[in-house]
């Protein structure tokens, strides 16, 4: 079987949580999580980040950023315990902080999550993705120079935005340029 790492982000904010939309990306990673659980994969490897915390806890000391564990494999029961018990606790309205950057502590998470990927896996053939829960996609304000980055740092990485928000993604959002997006039934 091929090698895999999945790095799941949540963009958390007192609207995703005030709309219970968080409620349904816990039950989703849930499911994930126990998937993995039962397969027990060496080569499965999994991220959880959090960001807009008021907490900064991550391999990297970028503020806002809740890591809630890094490029682990297998998952097994006591790894699924930790990671649904820090990633409820880090989910709670007291946690999450409302701010005008969200956009950028968002786009700094990727970058985390992906340079978390290239220094655990270096040039090894390995199928890397960015899976991303938000529900603030029309608010990305990022410049020409920091798209560009993102688009280099990326290049290799599968990236999956879950729109979380009731609303359609405006045709000019700069997501569209970073990526394809597609929205999701019950989320």
């Amino acid at each position: 079987m091929a090698q895999e790492a999945t790095s799941f982000i949540i963009d958390a904010s007192h609207s995703l949580i005030n709309s219970g939309k968080n409620d349904s990306i816990v039950n989703y990673l849930e499911f994930t999580f126990l998937e993995k659980c039962k397969k027990m994969r060496k080569t499965d490897y999994t991220s959880l980040l959090i960001s807009n915390t008021y907490e900064s806890r991550n391999e990297e000391g970028i503020d806002d950023i809740v890591q809630v564990c890094s490029c682990e494999a297998p998952m097994n029961g006591g790894l699924f315990k930790k990671i649904m018990h820090e990633l409820i606790e880090n989910t709670s309205l007291d946690k999450i902080q409302e701010s005008d950057e969200g956009s950028t502590v968002l786009v700094k998470t990727m970058l985390v999550s992906n340079i978390q990927m290239k220094q655990k896996y270096g040039a090894r053939k390995i199928m890397k993705q960015i899976m991303i829960f938000s529900d603030n996609l029309n608010d990305l304000d990022i410049e020409e120079k920091d798209l560009n980055l993102i688009n280099d740092q990326l290049e290799t990485t599968r990236l999956i935005l879950v729109n979380c928000s009731s609303k359609e993604l405006s045709p000019d959002s700069e997501w569209n340029i970073i990526m394809e997006t597609q929205r999701l039934n019950g989320l």
